[in-house]
């Protein structure tokens, strides 16, 4: 309520209704639920329930007839149906998922290993701040000389596509300020046997100019340096591999 005494809506700014009887807010609640029930998450989707309880007409956003037991699970828990969002299993949430706990466990063993494996990598090939590399670029091709690893940035998921190496570009003529610097791909790494650790494909440097590897952060092969990653892995979105197996299982 304003300060004249006039009801104004939290969500839309318009006079006459609040949040909670605003209409266009009902309508963001249903296409998001909506939404749910086409990508197949089914009728006990988050914002599928907001808009049951919100509404609370007996029907699912689609209009389809609530079942009885979405009925009756609606009037004992106030619409609500618990179900872990990371793992889909009933009976627990995501902060209590065992499912949650075990994957992130998995994945700082993987990755500690694939670190441990890179650096080895980047020994062999001489890859290391200071280091020349080569890639084509504009139609030519440049000498970068490595500034900068993206250490932090590092895990074995999506590494082939990633920006992880800071490169300044030893050829000024003809390249305009802004282009001096970039960001380039992890190059091309061989370990100790000569075998590939990485796979060359459009847009990969190769180290022509190799020094000895130094500065690696302490924390690189801890659980400590894997935090932030595992954050960004593990975000509100991301969903166990059995998922759905749960999800229309139970």
């Amino acid at each position: 309520m304003s300060y004249n005494g006039t009801v104004r809506c939290s969500w839309c700014y318009k006079e006459g209704h609040n949040k909670r009887t605003c209409p266009e807010y009902t309508e963001i609640l249903k296409a998001r639920a909506e939404s749910e029930i086409n990508s197949e998450e089914g009728y006990d989707g988050y914002w599928g329930r907001q808009y049951n309880k919100r509404v609370n007409d007996g029907l699912y956003a689609d209009g389809t007839p609530m079942s009885d037991e979405h009925l009756n699970a609606a009037k004992a828990r106030g619409g609500k149906v618990r179900r872990c969002t990371y793992c889909g299993a009933k009976g627990h949430n995501r902060r209590t998922c065992p499912t949650l706990v075990a994957d992130k466990i998995a994945w700082v063993e993987r990755n500690l290993v694939f670190r441990k494996r890179l650096l080895g990598a980047m020994k062999a090939s001489g890859l290391g701040v200071g280091a020349l590399v080569s890639l084509e670029r504009w139609s030519d091709t440049h000498a970068w000389m490595v500034t900068k690893i993206n250490w932090h940035q590092i895990v074995e998921e999506g590494f082939q596509y990633q920006d992880l190496v800071m490169g300044q570009n030893l050829k000024t003529d003809g390249v305009s300020h802004y282009n001096r610097t970039s960001w380039l791909k992890m190059p091309e790494l061989s370990d100790d046997n000569g075998e590939a650790f990485n796979e060359a494909g459009h847009g990969t440097p190769k180290v022509v100019g190799p020094v000895v590897l130094a500065g690696v952060p302490a924390e690189f092969l801890t659980e400590d340096g894997l935090k932030m990653m595992m954050g960004d892995h593990f975000n509100k979105e991301a969903r166990s591999s059995n998922y759905w197996e749960n999800y229309h299982g139970s």
